[in-house]
């Protein structure tokens, strides 16, 4: 059920708070393993949907690589900082890959990212300013809001 608490946190504007709620899995990778496991007493898997949480959460929401339009015809990447002070990764789509890294340092949020060729995208950032870009390389910072990040 942690998928349904964590989509409410992110609808309302509250993803920040998802910062404990991903205990479980840094406790897992402090443990080394290299599947999640869904009984952390027994330490097993049964690969279920409970354990792709986290590489939904990351695409989609620390990253924020989501299509803008069906199919990824554009791409709207609106990271969602909740205590780290930076992330990246590649997310790949229909169109291709799409590579996001961004950091967070000395009050400000600063975003580098890569869409596929000829692919429009969006970029919400955290302080809410939206960007439509139509270029592959896409290089963006602004002040970080009071109470997001560290």
């Amino acid at each position: 059920m942690s998928h349904y608490t964590f989509r409410a946190l992110a609808k309302t504007g509250l993803y920040g708070r998802t910062e404990q709620l991903w205990k479980p899995w840094k406790d897992q990778i402090a443990l080394g393993l290299t599947a999640w496991v869904e009984d952390p007493v027994h330490q097993r898997s049964d690969c279920h949907a409970w354990s792709a949480l986290p590489l939904h959460e990351y695409a989609a929401e620390t990253l924020g690589v989501q299509p803008e339009r069906p199919g990824f015809a554009a791409i709207r990447i609106a990271p969602k900082p909740a205590g780290q002070e930076w992330a990246e990764g590649i997310v790949p789509t229909r169109q291709g890959s799409v590579r996001v890294r961004w950091e967070i340092q000395d009050g400000r949020f600063t975003l580098q990212a890569n869409v596929p060729e000829g692919v429009p995208a969006v970029v919400v950032l955290p302080d809410g300013s939206r960007h439509e870009v139509a270029h592959a390389d896409i290089a963006l910072s602004c002040p970080l809001p009071a109470g997001v990040g560290k």
